[in-house]
């Protein structure tokens, strides 16, 4: 297996692994909650569909070391689920002296499932090539070649695949 190819599937599989994980969290944080964080320096939240960051104004000294804790809990039943879609940048509640910055769940779920699709989009288009006895790497038409042959355009060996299929025609 070449290193393209091995770099293909890890981002194929990997990607959907994460994309559905992204999504699973991002339907469930319309119903729950989750966060983890140190208090009063920071706090990282998940919910209603979005990633929240705040960061809390220290007071004094006894609030710079506190613990870490997680948390989570859900909203009320009857509510129904409670997405938000937009972004916030450094929303600051000064009677609290909370700073807060969220991002969308939607967006790290696109940012993903964008090189995920194009990874499975590559590797479906080289087998496609591959079974009508087109070089998978370049597309050059191979059916003149000895099936144990290297392409003539790029160079790249033909798969054992093909090489068994055409042995087991004869």
């Amino acid at each position: 297996m070449s290193v393209t190819v091995a770099i293909r599937k890890t981002i194929k599989w990997g990607g959907a692994f994460a994309v559905v994980l992204l999504v699973a969290v991002w339907v469930a944080s319309g119903w729950w909650w989750v966060s983890v964080g140190r208090g009063r320096p920071w706090l990282v939240w998940v919910t209603q569909g979005r990633l929240v960051l705040d960061r809390y104004k220290a007071i004094g000294p006894s609030d710079s070391f506190t613990p870490l804790s997680f948390r989570g809990g859900s909203r009320e039943p009857e509510s129904g689920p409670y997405l938000l879609w937009s972004f916030v940048w450094g929303e600051t509640a000064t009677s609290f002296g909370i700073t807060r910055s969220c991002i969308p769940l939607w967006f790290p779920t696109l940012l993903v499932a964008i090189p995920t699709a194009l990874a499975w989009r590559a590797d479906r288009r080289a087998w496609r090539w591959e079974r009508i006895g087109l070089c998978p790497a370049c597309g050059y038409d191979r059916r003149g070649l000895a099936p144990a042959a290297v392409c003539p355009e790029c160079g790249a060996a033909a798969s054992a695949a093909v090489v068994a299929e055409v042995v087991a025609k004869r």
